[in-house]
């Protein structure tokens, strides 16, 4: 298994299920709810109704994580557009199992270095060898007892070594509050299942 979350070459090329949106990737993240008595389609509608305002934890993270570009920026925004959180990703996949979105950009940057990509074929034809692809996947995992659980993957691509060491140390500063957060994100969607 991975050091770290870091995926090297001969990893990746015995990785069981790969995401299929990258050609390969560089770090790995994967995070497991607590089981849960719902249909997997809910469940899947619970990742796409999500709000990260909806977790006060999340949202706090969120703020001090975003809080350096928007002193920065404070005097030139004019809007509050949208706040960082699963809508600013592409839906790349989706079924009653499953959800995949993508992500493309700097993301070590305060400002996070988003590029926006309108679909699938925007994001897959993305080449920049300055910025990174990164892909999100939401899918239910069934168990023996009937019960399912919902599981989150991070998959991110680097195109190049300079890339790579750039965003290895990004990866080290931002993993432990990275996996608080998925952790929570899951909890919290499961929660509302159980209202």
């Amino acid at each position: 298994m991975t050091f770290l979350g870091i995926v090297n070459s001969k990893e990746y090329k015995t990785w069981k299920y790969p995401t299929p949106f990258l050609a390969c990737f560089h770090f790995y993240e994967i995070h497991e709810s607590k089981p849960i008595n719902a249909p997997a389609s809910e469940i899947i509608q619970a990742v796409k109704n999500f709000e990260t305002p909806d977790d006060l934890f999340i949202k706090t993270l969120l703020i001090i994580r975003n809080s350096p570009d928007y002193l920065l920026k404070k005097t030139k925004r004019k809007d509050k557009n949208h706040e960082f959180g699963l809508k600013t990703f592409t839906v790349l996949n989706e079924n009653s199992h499953e959800i995949s979105m993508g992500l493309t950009g700097k993301f070590w940057q305060m400002d996070l270095g988003i590029i926006e990509q309108p679909n699938l074929e925007s994001f897959i034809q993305f080449d920049d060898n300055k910025s990174a692809k990164l892909v999100l996947r939401f899918f239910v995992k069934e168990h023996l007892d009937g019960y399912r659980s919902l599981v989150t993957e991070t998959f991110v691509f680097c195109p190049n070594n300079h890339i790579k060491k750039i965003f290895t140390l990004y990866w080290f500063i931002i993993r432990p509050a990275s996996g608080f957060i998925r952790k929570r994100m899951l909890s919290a969607m499961i929660n509302k299942l159980k209202k």
